[in-house]
């Protein structure tokens, strides 16, 4: 009898949920700023290298929780690709983000 189990209605829940979505500081860590697309790009001495989509975060030096990356175009549906920033390999080695 000394352990008591806590229950939450579905609407406790959903509210909880929704409150920490719709807060501001839940926006700012959340969202998403990236989308980084993987590729290949040949060196200096000409030989040819893919680079992973996951690779690209380290690579432009931006974290990776705000980056979404694609293994294949088909994974942008659903997305506003206008809204994100795109980061593709570079064969010159030039990381800098983008404007």
């Amino acid at each position: 009898m000394g352990d008591r189990i806590k229950y939450f209605s579905l609407n406790q829940l959903l509210n909880n949920i929704t409150e920490r979505v719709s807060s501001p500081f839940y926006e700012v860590i959340m969202r998403k700023k990236y989308m980084c697309h993987g590729g290949y790009v040949y060196s200096n001495d000409g030989d040819r290298h893919y680079v992973s989509s996951y690779q690209l975060p380290f690579l432009y030096a931006v974290p990776r929780d705000k980056c979404i990356c694609l293994t294949d175009e088909i994974e942008t549906l659903g997305y506003n690709v206008d809204e994100y920033i795109h980061l593709y390999p570079q064969s010159n080695g030039d990381y800098t983000i983008p404007e």
